[in-house]
């Protein structure tokens, strides 16, 4: 349906804790539409740019010896659940789907991509991420 183009060379991503969002209901929770509102106008990051993350971790694991390290993840944002309303996708039931990155231990502990429904509510512990400009 949505998905934001990533730009060339280097960006800076930045995350919003959605305080300044209308339409907070209790415990800090955002309604998924009013969410989409907001993250229009705060210029969110897409699916690309999660992926592009992604993969600078991977890069930096593989080649860290002598090679200059790409932009990766801060240590500090594992407390959170990253979204990244820029890129909505609709699932065949008719569900809206945003990409969502999330610090999940399997086997060990990594950033993982998800898709979150946007139906439903998003806590305080998420944090949308936003291309600085």
């Amino acid at each position: 349906m949505e998905n934001v183009a990533l730009e060339k060379g280097e960006i800076s991503l930045e995350l919003d804790d959605l305080s300044r969002c209308d339409g907070m209901i209790g415990n800090g929770n955002i309604f998924g539409p009013t969410l989409l509102k907001y993250a229009k106008k705060m210029n969110s990051a897409g699916q690309l740019h999660a992926e592009r993350l992604l993969l600078n971790q991977l890069i930096n694991q593989l080649f860290s010896i002598g090679q200059k390290r790409r932009e990766e993840i801060p240590q500090e944002w594992q407390d959170f659940e990253l979204i990244f309303p820029g890129t909505v996708w609709r699932a065949p039931n008719g569900n809206l789907l945003i990409p969502t990155l999330k610090w999940i231990c399997t086997n060990d502990w990594r950033w993982n991509l998800i898709f979150s429904f946007l139906h439903y509510n998003f806590s305080a512990n998420t944090r949308m991420v936003c291309i600085h400009k």
